[in-house]
């Protein structure tokens, strides 16, 4: 399922990777990203929710291997390692080694067991756009969600 703030610049993009890969459109009015992520879990019937943007990749058989090894394990959350553009140091892509702490992992990285989410902690908060994804996966491990990482990145960041 894809989803999108109200943007005619990129609504028409999102529309044909939609019918090239026959994902469901939600052209939501949402004001965030997140508000927007949220609409689309309430439309959605899967056990596993993954979060892609379009400012990332993820690897062929991404949810395939993410569920597999949460599954073998009994995780309801699985994380993986990402390569990161330059920015990390103005030269390279680079692994980032991920932890389900602020600031050591993006939600691109993640994929949670529905019956585990509860939501973004602070979704409304003015400057939560700034640590969103690490508290999201932070605040599911504080309530004690079967958590763990898969070996090698399986996700790229732009």
């Amino acid at each position: 399922m894809c989803t999108t703030k109200d943007n005619p610049k990129s609504i028409a993009g999102v529309r044909k990777v939609c019918r090239q890969f026959g994902a469901k459109l939600m052209d939501t009015r949402s004001e965030t990203m997140y508000h927007a992520t949220l609409e689309a879990i309430e439309n959605s019937k899967s056990e596993w929710l993954c979060f892609p943007n379009d400012d990332s990749y993820l690897m062929p058989l991404y949810s395939r291997i993410m569920i597999r090894e949460a599954n073998r394990a009994g995780w309801d959350l699985v994380y993986t390692d990402v390569v990161y553009d330059p920015r990390m140091d103005k030269n390279y892509y680079k692994v980032f080694e991920v932890s389900p702490v602020a600031g050591r992992i993006d939600k691109i990285c993640a994929m949670v067991r529905r019956s585990a989410f509860k939501g973004f902690p602070m979704i409304d908060h003015p400057q939560f756009w700034t640590m969103a994804d690490g508290l999201f996966i932070r605040q599911m491990v504080k309530d004690g969600v079967a958590h763990g990482k898969v070996p090698g990145p399986m996700a790229c960041h732009n």
